[in-house]
This record gives C-alpha cells, sequence and structure tokens, in this order.
C-alpha cells in the first residue's frame, strides 16, 4: 500500500477504516486521483472492510470525486465490505443530491453516527 496523502488521515476505528479527507476542495483532479488510488489501494489489501469517508472539512467537491466515490462503493461491495460517507457540508450534499447518488449511497451526519451502524441496522442500497 503506498504512503497516505498528507491530507488524508487513514484511521482503524474497531472493524472499521475511517479516512478522513483534510482539504477543504476536492477540485482538482491530482487530488482526486491520490485519494481515490489511495483508498483503492487500501480495500485491495483489507477485503471485508467497512471504510467511513469523512468529508467533515470538504466544502466544494467536483463530479470527478463523485465517480471516484462510486467506484470505491462498488470495490468494496465486491469485497464484502462496505463504504460509508459522512460530515458532508450542505453545499457538498447538495451537490451529491443534483446528482442522484445519495439515494445509492451510505450517508451519515458524522463519524460517531458512521460507526454506530451495524450490517443489521446499515441501510440495503441494493434495492
Amino acid at each position: 500500500m503506498s504512503k497516505a496523502p498528507a491530507y488524508l488521515q487513514l484511521a482503524q476505528a474497531g472493524a472499521c477504516a475511517v479516512a478522513t479527507v483534510q482539504l477543504e476542495e476536492l477540485l482538482y483532479s491530482m487530488d482526486v486521483e491520490a485519494i481515490h488510488r489511495q483508498l483503492e489501494d487500501y480495500l485491495s489489501a483489507t477485503p471485508g472492510t467497512t471504510l467511513i469517508l469523512d468529508l467533515q472539512h470538504v466544502r466544494a467537491v467536483s463530479s470527478e470525486l463523485i465517480g471516484a466515490v462510486l467506484m470505491l462503493q462498488r470495490q468494496a461491495r465486491e469485497g464484502r465490505g462496505a463504504l460509508r460517507l459522512c460530515g458532508l457540508d450542505e453545499r457538498v450534499l447538495h451537490i451529491f443530491q443534483l446528482s442522484r447518488v445519495d439515494t445509492t449511497l451510505d450517508l451519515y451526519p458524522d463519524v460517531d453516527t458512521a460507526l454506530a451502524v451495524t450490517p443489521d441496522n446499515a441501510r440495503d442500497t441494493t434495492e
């Protein structure tokens, strides 16, 4: 696994991994690709992991991030894991809603709420 970019912090939290993005903007391909690559490597190395992507510091995103998140979600599910997003700013949430991907992603207000979800009470987004 490659070294995480300085603006991405990965930490283990029980059975989950929490990836916190430290940037305010994810508008540039270089940043989105670096984060995507790091998380893709992590999911490949740890199948079955529930990955929580914490975007609490992010205030602006590009459509490229949405594509990367959808690819990570697919990879997590294929490995029998899950992807949960949390901490979305109103503007970031609005972009996800405009793209209509908010209905296919597991979104939570904060890390603690995302960590409290068990497989039994997780939202099934495969329907």
